[in-house]
């Protein structure tokens, strides 16, 4: 498209500005104006038998780039050039930047393939779940200063069971791993104080030795799935996009 737009900018440019007198391009000046015309590049005060200015061409060459920003774009998902529309989580991305869960890394870059880090997905669970914390501001951890961007969030997630404080840090800048991840969502949920009973619960991966209990609920709720060769991998970190489709399976169990 952009060689096809780039000719015919060429061609009305060349022949109004170099040549505007020449009957010979005349007609397909004129049928350039039309598709440029179609495509929106230029309206119907554009003077075809005058000169071009400079200032035209310029402004010809700016509408011409977004236009073809535009049509990348469509195969873009939610405006992320990381996120072709057939990914296999461009649903849930989709879904959890629509509802505001997540944002992007940048304007339009979701960041597919990054770590997840513990404070981030904070942020979304709380998000997620509309969880508000007081204004009041108290430690609760030893390395997550007040006015830190994730801290009303991470209050949130604590006052409502899904972080406890096993420990006196957080390690808020950390990936998370599949194992906590799988293990704040049961406790989002309000199941952890159960998660005990299904220590014995049979699972179909054979490296999950801590924390059974809580991934065989995230199991059976559907909310983890397993890597392959009967491996859950609980100590590799989550990628942005595995968190995202993780609430996304949440969602229709909770609303």
């Amino acid at each position: 498209m952009k060689k096809r737009l780039l000719s015919l900018l060429c061609v009305l440019v060349l022949t109004v500005s170099v040549i505007p007198a020449a009957s010979a391009l005349e007609g397909e000046a004129a049928r350039a104006a039309d598709t440029l015309s179609t495509l929106g590049l230029i309206d119907s005060t554009y003077n075809l038998p005058a000169p071009a200015t400079r200032a035209q061409a310029a402004v010809l060459l700016v509408h011409l780039a977004g236009a073809e920003q535009a049509a990348a774009a469509d195969n873009w998902l939610a405006g992320f050039r990381d996120v072709p529309a057939g990914h296999w989580a461009a649903d849930a991305i989709s879904q959890c930047v629509t509802q505001g869960w997540f944002q992007g890394k940048s304007a339009d870059t979701f960041g597919v393939g990054q770590p997840m880090t513990r404070a981030g997905f904070a942020v979304a669970l709380s998000r997620f779940f509309g969880w508000q914390s007081g204004e009041t501001y108290y430690r609760i951890f030893s390395d997550v200063p007040q006015g830190a961007w994730y801290e009303p969030a991470l209050r949130a997630c604590y006052e409502h069971g899904a972080v406890t404080r096993q420990t006196g840090d957080f390690r808020p800048g950390d990936p998370i791993t599949r194992e906590e991840l799988a293990v704040m969502l049961i406790r989002a949920l309000g199941y952890g104080p159960i998660a005990g009973l299904a220590e014995d619960d049979p699972l179909p991966f054979r490296d999950v030795t801590t924390n059974k209990g809580h991934i065989a609920m995230a199991y059976e709720l559907g909310l983890v799935s397993g890597m392959g060769n009967d491996l859950f991998v609980p100590d590799r970190y989550a990628t942005r996009e595995q968190a995202a489709v993780m609430l996304s399976r949440l969602y229709p169990i909770i609303f």
